[in-house]
């Protein structure tokens, strides 16, 4: 488990420091976190932070929203304070974290209209109610190899067929080829996540950005006061020589206009 990064949310990177801007990956009550919407929201102002609510997806068979759930999520943040200021508009915008579902990279993203941005990750708590996840944990345990390539295959068909903005811990549960993946997503315009409880290796973290992936680095807190606590990719992002150029939500980061998550600049900056 991470400590706190002192505010605004700075580390060591090399001699500089590396801060972020917003942490769009963070989970509610309403699937598998312990904090409401009105908590994560106030622990991210308190931290000068953009926040993004991403409970799960509805095909999760635990902890999957439902659309009236996502309804009441977004009611919610629409009710939070609108003009929460600490140097810039301290937004609260609603995402989710979709499941990928099949082979043919299908996801369950609802048709919701109130949702600012799409994550993707492979979630083993799929199994046991899920055939694909069932069946790819079994191919791990019997060809690790393969089932690395399937896992490839399906998140390049997602990112190439589905509205996904970021992929999440990649390789996590079962190893990609992050190479591969991370081509096939920066030529769609979709981001690879260092991820805070599931951290990518630095070796796998160097394959992608010699392939050319730019990244998002995400607390996936399950609890408000882990907002923000990023140190673990930030360790992983400094093994593997990745500047703030190629850092999503680092100030340093160079807007070009080339992932579909910019789309959301102003909001995901505090601009009015």
């Amino acid at each position: 488990r991470g400590a706190h990064l002192a505010h605004p949310m700075a580390t060591k990177q090399k001699e500089g420091k590396m801060d972020i801007l917003f942490d769009i990956h963070t989970h509610t009550h309403y699937s598998d976190g312990k904090s409401s919407v009105a908590e994560n929201a106030q622990a991210a102002r308190g931290r000068g932070l953009v926040c993004g609510i991403s409970d799960h997806g509805p095909g999760h068979p635990w902890y999957g929203v439902r659309p009236r759930t996502l309804l009441r999520s977004a009611e919610e943040i629409s009710a939070l304070p609108s003009a929460w200021k600490n140097g810039r508009n301290l937004r609260v915008l609603q995402g989710i974290e979709a499941n990928l579902m099949n082979e043919m990279g299908e996801t369950d993203i609802p048709s919701f209209p109130g949702l600012d941005y799409r994550l993707l990750g492979y979630h083993k708590g799929m199994f046991p109610k899920s055939t694909f996840a069932r069946s790819m944990q079994l191919l791990a345990a019997r060809n690790l190899e393969e089932a690395r390539q399937r896992m490839t295959d399906a998140m390049i068909a997602a990112v190439e067929g589905e509205r996904v903005d970021v992929i999440t811990h990649p390789g996590a549960y079962i190893p990609v080829d992050m190479a591969r993946l991370a081509k096939a997503a920066t030529a769609r315009g979709v981001l690879l996540e260092l991820n805070q409880r599931h951290p990518m290796s630095p070796a796998d973290a160097a394959a992608a950005l010699e392939a050319g992936a730019h990244f998002l680095l995400s607390s996936d807190a399950h609890r408000s006061d882990l907002i923000g606590v990023i140190d673990r990719p930030l360790e992983v992002a400094r093994k593997a020589n990745i500047e703030p150029t190629r850092i999503f939500n680092s100030p340093g980061y160079r807007w070009t206009g080339a992932f579909r998550l910019e789309r959301l600049k102003d909001k995901l900056l505090g601009v009015d």
